[in-house]
């Protein structure tokens, strides 16, 4: 009872640190120009039906209707520009038409005063620009299953661990121990190349970007992994 209450605890706390090392928090850029000041936070992917919405805030309370806000995004190698509307109050918006899967937009704001001067952000674009992701959606079913796969792994590799250890103090067969771990690796197996391949091709378009054919870093860590 007590090894499986550590296999237990050390399976929570392994995956309270993945969960926790796998969230991206984006912050916000700003830009200012006198009492104009726009401030934008990025969005990493977008996975709706339609175009992507892009939102950002401006204040600039005496001038915000003599303001020209223009979002610029580039298809292919040309950059195109599209009006931003005020959608509230200091909330303008505009949208990127949607594009295939897996394809990357990059986009900046520029602003120009009625007086001519202009403000960009980022303050170094085109250089230097944003970028979205159109992603697209997976079926429950599927996800579901690549996450009770993934995560069932990490129960199996803590169990045939301690089995290990237990081998060690000769307080469990060798048999035992090698049986758990063959279960994780076709587990691992499963969740990570064939669902998991199936997942990215929904949400990226392409079945595999890691090693040695891309350079996804998650791709390549669930490679080499999988070898190790």
């Amino acid at each position: 009872m007590k090894r499986w209450c550590v296999c237990a605890v050390l399976c929570v706390v392994f995956c309270a640190v993945i969960i926790g090392c796998s969230r991206h928090s984006q912050e916000s850029y700003t830009a200012s120009l006198g009492s104009i000041r726009i401030e934008h936070r990025p969005e990493l992917g977008y996975s709706g039906n339609g175009n992507a919405p892009i939102v950002a805030r401006l204040e600039a309370p005496l001038e915000q209707e003599s303001l020209q806000v223009v979002l610029h995004y580039m298809k292919d190698t040309t950059w195109l520009s599209e009006c931003m509307s005020v959608e509230k109050a200091s909330v303008i918006q505009a949208e990127i038409p949607r594009q295939n899967i897996g394809s990357s937009v990059e986009y900046y704001f520029h602003i120009t005063t009625p007086d001519g001067r202009q403000l960009l952000l980022p303050e170094d674009a085109p250089e230097k620009s944003f970028q979205i992701t159109f992603k697209g959606t997976v079926p429950k079913g599927i996800l579901i299953a690549h996450i009770v796969l993934m995560f069932g792994t990490i129960l199996l590799l803590v169990i045939a661990s301690v089995f290990s250890v237990r081998v060690l103090l000769d307080k469990e067969t060798v048999g035992r121990s090698l049986l758990v771990t063959t279960l994780a690796i076709i587990v691992f197996f499963l969740g990570g190349f064939p669902i998991g391949m199936i997942v990215e091709k929904m949400v990226f378009g392409s079945w595999w970007e890691g090693w040695p054919f891309g350079r996804d870093v998650t791709d390549t860590k669930t490679f080499v992994l999988f070898l190790y």
